[in-house]
């Protein structure tokens, strides 16, 4: 393992004799007075927790946006006009978004509190010369703590005793196998004498000296770095902030310019000046009020609780509504290797039997029963099982066996184990004296080179044959190409009687941790999408190349990085690469903070995926940090913003869908909110330039807001996903809601719905109030027919599937018979300033309504060419 940064080299290069001497301590432990002296100074072992906010705060930060506040300036400008009943809409709006946004964090905050699993509650120390439980919060440098299987390191310990002791670090380095670990001072890279608070004993035993609590581990460094690094706000949360201060300047100017335009020719039309004043600042309150999309708030509330349903349902907690969103902007996942490409455990994937490679699916029981023997026997793990879930207690490559041999189905002899002969990290051997009805045999596992130098024999499809010192060499070669691709390898043997020379050969087990099954499609889809995938692991370059080959991220041409070469590379060269190394191994906490520090700087959207303590400080530097919920560390889902519950990869995928298909609803809901306030602008300047009444009074261009901000605009924020957002390539990070297209869009469809409600207005013929009815009625159908449009920017309606969207479909029905009822009412007419309309005006509306179809199809058609 490679020096991770976070421990001085001096406690693991020392003696234990100046180890305990620095600490004042000695191997019959701290008496219970020092200890509590102790605790005093040093504080309690635990890592330091995140300020959390409070309720409150949550609650206010809601409202903390640019657009809440125009939405906030509209309700008051709308009391101040005497429309009540659209202030309080607005105000509605505004308080249903604050609650709901709440609601979301404060749910995925309990989710994560559920998730919380407790460090070792209680830890076995010696005080006062005698052992003795105490809580584990409780340890303090220089105490003496024992350690058994199984443990989870309460502390971060310089070990004082080691009898065959290995420790699954992965948590902390991302390292698949565990670490043997011994007593004796090393000067070497890596950590071999020392035991890392959080890591878990797989095997043996032995005693250590405390020599790091809570805040001081490198598991507590890395809480705090965390804890210090605040995250941004995401790509929406940026851009809706933006769009809501560019509408308030534009709904600010166009009111104005409405006001002096409608005050200017009501003097001239010798109106008093009172009189002119109300009317002018009515209709440009009004349209002001119109312009500001006060349904955005809740339209991208609808849509991101939508997607967080649907990804709830794929057992991701969100932390955070607007997270989902910001997936779909990802641009680069950098992503851990143990436990989130691969399964997190062992398993044998390939054989040498009888002289030959074998898959695993090749072994058979009857045939091979010695390798399966030895394997089961010469063993002291423990597998259960509980419906799919197959948990390993003890060392994971032991696991490995027993399962493999399990899923053969293959049952062992009756037996009696006589002795142990436990693996050694300076004999790399392990060995088993059975009896098997008085035949006593001795299993053995261990080294390659170390079993075949000891053998005298190979079994070859069950005869024995001589084994010559250039055959163990040729075999040696084999098991080379094996070990290259990043497997670990464990030769298999026997003995007839007690003894482990002139051994039997049986074959190789080849382990590794294998990559999740979904992973590669996933990742091909990522790729399809335009998102690059970086693997980031603590491994041996030859498993993590070997594993990212297999997973599709790492191709011939395709750069690698370890840890010692980033650490010797100028910034800028880094810099200039960095989007194009697509592996690093051997990397440590600091390089992945470092790597996505630099992805951001070149401009990319960077999501971190990981499950380990090591992944948490990237996690929370991240734009996206995404956890894993089973296996993933306190740590990391404190500094994530979404929790996969099943550790899946593919939900990643699921998500980008998800965030890809908020955004492009979002952008829909625009296009049609935005060319319906262009229609109305156009609509009312055209009429005020040419002398024309106005075509709309300040109730009914409310009424407008309200038909456009009501059901049709909230079920468009539905609308499915379109498979084809997946072929494209991510926007730009910094590119605006609303681009040039989809600005020319909209006001194609405004001009069009402006200027054909004005030509009808002023060539219809009757009365003011007739004329207006039916540009009035025009204007809404126009909206009803328009939102159709919006359902695809470039695709044809007729190439959609009409009845996919249901909600759509019957909101605008609704609408619809709200209009006519609105025209025809009595109670209504007299509150909206309309009078009935014949059969024969609505056969004229409703087809001058469906030529923005049209207008639209003729503008697709383009696009698409």
């Amino acid at each position: 393992m490679e020096d991770l940064g976070l421990i001085d080299q001096s406690w693991t290069n020392q003696n234990i004799k100046d180890i305990l001497k620095k600490l004042d301590a000695t191997k019959e432990g701290l008496t219970t007075k020092e200890a509590e002296k102790r605790l005093a100074t040093y504080g309690y072992n635990e890592l330091p927790e995140t300020k959390k906010e409070s309720n409150f705060k949550k609650f206010i930060n809601q409202f903390k946006n640019n657009l809440i506040v125009v939405l906030l300036i509209a309700g008051i400008l709308s009391v101040a006009i005497g429309n009540l009943k659209d202030s309080a809409v607005i105000f509605l709006v505004i308080i249903v978004n604050g609650v709901m946004g709440f609601l979301q964090e404060y749910r995925a905050d309990k989710a994560i509190e559920v998730l919380k699993a407790m460090v070792q509650s209680k830890v076995i120390v010696i005080r006062d010369g005698a052992k003795k439980e105490i809580p584990s919060r409780e340890l303090v440098p220089g105490d003496i703590i024992t350690i058994e299987d199984g443990d989870k390191l309460s502390a971060t310990v310089r070990l004082i005793e080691s009898i065959n002791l290995q420790i699954d670090e992965s948590s902390l380095t991302g390292e698949s196998f565990p670490v043997s670990k011994s007593v004796e001072s090393k000067s070497q890279e890596g950590y071999p004498n020392t035991g890392f608070m959080g890591t878990v004993v797989t095997r043996g035993r032995g005693k250590g000296v405390v020599i790091l609590t809570g805040k001081d581990s490198p598991i507590g460094k890395i809480s705090s770095l965390i804890s210090m690094e605040e995250r941004g706000s995401t790509p929406l949360e940026k851009n809706i902030d933006n769009l809501g201060k560019k509408l308030g300047v534009l709904s600010v100017c166009i009111s104005a310019l409405l006001f002096v335009s409608v005050l200017v020719r009501e003097l001239l039309a010798s109106m008093p000046m009172r009189d002119a004043l109300v009317e002018s600042a009515l209709t440009a309150i009004s349209l002001a009020v119109a312009t500001i999309p006060e349904g955005l708030p809740i339209v991208v509330l609808v849509t991101l609780a939508l997607g967080t349903q649907i990804l709830a349902k794929n057992n991701a907690i969100v932390r955070k509504l607007a997270a989902v969103e910001a997936l779909g902007t990802t641009t680069f996942i950098c992503t851990d290797k143990t436990g989130t490409l691969t399964e997190n455990r062992m398993r044998v994937v390939n054989a040498f039997v009888d002289n030959e490679f074998l898959k695993p699916e090749e072994v058979n029981p009857k045939k091979h029963d010695m390798f399966l023997k030895i394997g089961e026997l010469c063993n002291n793990a423990h597998v259960k099982t509980e419906g799919k879930k197959v948990e390993v207690i003890g060392d994971p490559v032991e696991g490995a066996l027993k399962i493999f041999s399990k899923e053969r189905n293959y049952h062992h002899p009756k037996n009696q184990r006589i002795k142990e002969n436990p693996f050694d990290s300076e004999k790399m051997m392990m060995s088993v004296l059975i009896d098997e009805d008085g035949k006593k045999t001795t299993y053995i596992k261990g080294g390659p080179r170390v079993v075949l130098t000891r053998s005298k024999n190979m079994l070859v499809n069950g005869k024995l044959k001589k084994l010559s010192k250039e055959e163990k060499e040729e075999i040696l070669t084999k098991h080379h190409k094996y070990a290259a691709q990043g497997l670990r390898a464990l030769a298999l043997g026997y003995k007839e009687g007690d003894s482990e020379d002139d051994i039997t050969f049986v074959g190789f087990a080849f382990f590794k941790d294998p990559l999740r099954k979904e992973v590669k499609s996933a990742i091909a889809l990522c790729k399809k999408a335009g998102i690059k995938v970086a693997m980031i692991t603590g491994d041996q370059k030859e498993t993590g190349l070997s594993i990212a080959r297999e997973a599709g991220i790492l191709d011939a041409d395709d750069l690698t990085l370890s840890g010692k070469e980033l650490d010797e590379m100028p910034k800028e060269k880094f810099a200039s690469i960095v989007k194009d190394v697509v592996v690093y191994y051997r990397a440590s906490p600091f390089h992945k903070v470092k790597i996505v520090e630099t992805l951001k700087e070149v401009g990319e959207v960077v999501a971190v995926t990981g499950d380990g303590v090591n992944d948490a400080p990237a996690l929370k530097m991240a734009d996206i940090g995404v956890s894993m919920g089973l296996i993933g560390t306190d740590v990391a889902r404190e500094a994530s913003n979404m929790i996969l519950m099943d550790d899946n990869f593919n939900t990643i995928v699921t998500a980008i869908r998800q965030g890809r298909r908020i955004y492009d609803n979002i952008r829909k809901f625009l296009r049609y909110q935005l060319s319906t306030n262009i229609g109305a602008i156009i609509l009312m300047f055209t009429s005020i330039m040419t002398g024309a009444p106005l075509p709309l009074l300040p109730v009914q261009i409310l009424w407008v807001n309200i038909i456009m901000d009501g059901p049709p605009a909230v079920t468009l924020s539905m609308e499915p996903l379109h498979e084809a957002l997946m072929e494209k390539p991510p926007r730009k990070k910094n590119s605006p809601i609303l681009t040039s297209p989809l600005y020319l869009s909209m006001f194609i469809g405004g001009i069009a719905m402006g200027l054909g409600t004005y030509i009808l207005f002023t060539n219809i013929g009757g009365s003011v109030d007739y004329a207006r009815t039916a540009a009035f009625t025009l204007f809404v159908t126009y909206q009803l027919v328009n939102v159709l449009n919006c359902r695809s920017f470039d695709q044809s309606i007729f190439k959609i599937n009409f009845f996919e969207n249901k909600g759509l479909l019957i909101a605008i029905g609704v609408s619809f018979l709200l209009q006519i009822a609105v025209v025809n009412l009595p109670f209504l007419q007299g509150f909206f300033h309309t009078v009935p309309l014949s059969l024969r005006d609505w056969l004229i509306i409703v087809p001058i309504a469906f030529s923005i179809l049209v207008v639209d199809e003729v503008r697709k058609y383009f696009v698409r060419r």
